[in-house]
């Protein structure tokens, strides 16, 4: 399966639907059919705009090499924009000082040092919320099937039968281990007392944000 590396730059299926005119939801549908045909990588999901009943647009974000296959599929006459567009967004890089001259070495030298040293002082400041941050933000990785339900807009039954159907769990709900490997699911075991203050376990199947990406893909491209 073809994966978008991480930090590198992407553009969104907002931007490829308005260089291209074509309608956002055709774009984002045909990303899909790619992405399921391996010819690209599953695009990573971006919360966008909100439009005036308050629903969060959903952007497809996609690397370099991959929009310019999505839009020679879409419309080839407009393959220039977007290869205007990809300079403008690189032109937008931060350039390196000269360094075979020493005045602008040591004056990109000092610049850099006070930076750093702001950055620590700031990075101090901030360190007890960063730290409450990577505990939400590991608490939130993963998503359980209601939630993920209410992403997809459908019901929690309906959502279970869907990914036994596509061999994602098995009957007892819990996910075959292939897919925990690929890290598309979390499986938690929680603990609680009943009336008599008896103890008991129970396992729990959560979606991971990889996870949600792939089952997203492969659950639109079906009601499509």
């Amino acid at each position: 399966m073809l994966q978008i590396k991480a930090n590198e730059q992407k553009m969104s299926s907002r931007e490829i639907a308005e260089l291209t005119g074509k309608r956002h939801d055709n774009v984002k549908r045909l990303m899909t059919e790619l992405a399921n045909q391996e010819v690209i990588s599953y695009p990573q999901i971006e919360g966008g705009n909100k439009s005036a009943n308050g629903v969060t647009e959903k952007l497809f974000m996609v690397n370099q090499r991959d929009s310019y296959i999505v839009v020679a599929q879409l419309s080839p006459e407009f393959t220039g924009k977007l290869v205007d567009r990809w300079r403008e967004l690189e032109s937008q890089k931060i350039s390196l000082p000269n360094f075979n001259d020493p005045v602008e070495a040591a004056r990109a030298w000092a610049d850099a040092k006070e930076s750093e040293n702001s950055a620590v002082l700031k990075l101090e400041a901030v360190k007890p919320q960063l730290e409450f941050h990577t505990a939400v933000t590991e608490a939130i990785n993963a998503q359980s099937i209601e939630e993920v339900a209410k992403v997809l807009g459908t019901g929690r039954n309906r959502l279970f039968n869907w990914l036994r159907s596509q061999y994602l769990l098995q009957a007892n709900n819990l996910p075959y281990q292939e897919h925990i490997d690929r890290q598309y699911f979390r499986v938690t075991e929680n603990a609680y007392k009943d009336k008599k203050g008896e103890a008991h376990t129970y396992t729990r199947t959560l979606i991971t944000g990889k996870g949600l990406a792939y089952i997203q893909s492969r659950f639109m491209a079906e009601a499509a």
